[in-house]
């Protein structure tokens, strides 16, 4: 059995997408934080700005 999984060509595709999945994965949360804390500080700008009126 582990002889015709390390044969097998199939394996290597699985952990391609799971390595491309893993970047996808990263890459989103990394925006997200960058994005997090520009839309806090516009949120909090727009909420002072409509509390004056």
């Amino acid at each position: 059995m582990y002889r015709t999984f390390m044969i097998s060509e199939s394996g290597g595709a699985t952990v391609d997408w799971v390595l491309i999945t893993a970047l996808m994965v990263g890459l989103g949360l990394s925006v997200m934080t960058v994005m997090e804390s520009g839309l806090s500080a516009i949120s909090e700008e727009l909420t002072s700005h409509m509390n004056m009126n």
